[in-house]
């Protein structure tokens, strides 16, 4: 290959690799800096963790579990939550999502503000992207618990019902021992789940649904050789008993009127532990005292929903803590980022003033190693690392059960993703291709740069 066609060679290759590191700066702009998504499954070994934490549920505490309501009236210590409810939600199977991001324009800008003005606005922006996580995760909650609710109150109504007064059958086992049957027994729970999902539902409409349901669990158990008996036992005693509990069961989710709130009382139970949570004075308080209701909730007004709370609380924890030492080291993190960033796109911009200077040099070529730094080296400390630890945290965990690790600490940890994303994800796959291009273009560059030592 002779000079010019070196030349050539080397100077297509100065605007390609131009393109593509005005493509990765681009890249930084287009998409977060960095961007954490974190998510939580509900799972059955969760459920157990959770609630082998609970003194409530593990035998270590004789005290009911309350359920927190503010929901139209006084504050009413309300009855127990079944330990197969609270079970039943925390093992549903949810994926629970949230997500918080930092962008490059923010950080640079930090740069130039003298105040905490743009890191409060960040911090603004990550507050909000997290409760509104949340209210998404409450709705999917709701779900879940309906389900939850419409399961145990079938349970319950199957066992009393297939109850021979001397042993009880689990719900488990009655509905493997009916056959052909088991599908138009588990139809039940999808009626009642229908019933306590509807718009108008009232401890009333829901526990007709529940004792239609129960008429019809009693005629299934009926129509089999192994449960007639007992379903013949089941009398009318035996009936308004079963309607008691449940009632008693849904008035915990009502409110005075007796419409069911089961959301409601979901968002109040998460307000209070949120109170609890991110309030210094009241951390580790929660207990079984009946929340008072202050007069504007008694009337039903400035009902904060979880997204108004955590917003307010986790502003108040983050701008009052240490006298507002927090954004003060934010906004002093994000100048420091801000130039490393600006010292990032140097190391980018520098094949492009190459290129531009060179045009009209002998040797246009110069060394790749500034993009290729400037790309890896980002990607490298926003994603690669601080994804490497929690993998390695997690491989533990794994290895804890052949270990002496608290199983429920290992169960807890394995319900937790993490998933770290940045914009420098461009600049690193730029990086990558010029590492492995970059053994092609030196060759070129010094073939041409003996070249033209040998025609002097």
């Amino acid at each position: 290959m002779d000079i010019a066609a070196k030349r050539r060679f080397l100077l297509i290759s100065n605007i390609v690799i131009s393109v593509l590191c005005a493509v990765s700066i681009l890249g930084f702009f287009i998409m977060p800096l960095w961007r954490m998504d974190f998510s939580v499954t509900l799972t059955e070994d969760l459920a157990n963790a959770v609630m082998n934490r609970m003194p409530a549920y593990n035998g270590s505490s004789s005290a009911a579990p309350p359920v927190y309501r503010r929901t139209g009236g006084a504050s009413v210590d309300l009855t127990q939550i079944p330990a197969d409810f609270v079970r039943e939600v925390l093992g549903s199977g949810l994926v629970l999502r949230f997500s918080s991001s930092v962008s490059t324009v923010d950080v640079i800008a930090s740069i130039y503000y003298k105040d905490t003005s743009r890191a409060e606005k960040a911090i603004d922006r990550v507050i909000n992207e997290l409760a509104d996580g949340a209210e998404e995760a409450i709705d999917a909650v709701l779900t879940a618990a309906a389900k939850a609710a419409a399961k145990v109150m079938v349970k319950a109504n199957v066992e009393q019902i297939a109850s021979d007064g001397e042993k009880t059958e689990s719900f488990e086992q009655i509905m493997d021992s009916l056959g052909v049957k088991k599908e138009e027994a588990e139809s039940l729970i999808d009626t009642i789940i229908n019933a306590i999902m509807a718009p108008d539902a009232t401890v009333d409409s829901v526990t007709k649904t529940v004792m239609e349901c129960a008429d019809d669990a009693q005629e299934i158990l009926a129509g089999t050789e192994k449960y007639k008996d007992a379903a013949g036992s089941y009398d009318a005693e035996a009936r308004e008993n079963l309607k008691q509990t449940t009632e008693s069961f849904l008035s915990g989710f009502a409110d005075e009127s007796g419409n069911l709130r089961v959301k409601d009382v979901i968002v109040d139970m998460l307000n209070e532990a949120i109170d609890k949570f991110l309030d210094p004075d009241l951390a580790g308080t929660l207990s079984a005292t009946p929340v008072k209701t202050s007069d504007a909730l008694r009337e039903g007004q400035n009902k904060k929903s979880v997204t108004e709370t955590l917003k307010e609380k986790a502003g108040d924890l983050v701008y009052n803590a240490g006298g507002g030492i927090i954004p003060k080291m934010t906004a002093a993190a994000m100048a420091v980022c801000g130039a490393l960033v600006l010292i990032v796109f140097f190391f980018l911009f520098y094949p492009i003033l190459k290129t531009v200077l060179n045009v009209k040099a002998g040797n246009p070529g110069f060394s790749l190693f500034m993009p290729i730094a400037g790309g890896i080296v980002p990607y490298l400390f926003t994603v690669l690392l601080p994804s490497f630890f929690p993998a390695v945290f997690k491989g533990i965990a794994q290895a804890g059960k052949a270990m002496s690790i608290q199983g429920d600490i290992i169960e807890a940890y394995n319900a937790v993703s993490l998933r770290l994303s940045s914009g420098s994800v461009i600049a690193f796959i730029v990086a990558c291709a010029l590492l492995i291009f970059s053994f092609f273009y030196a060759h070129h560059r010094r073939a041409l740069k003996k070249a033209l030592a040998q025609d002097e």
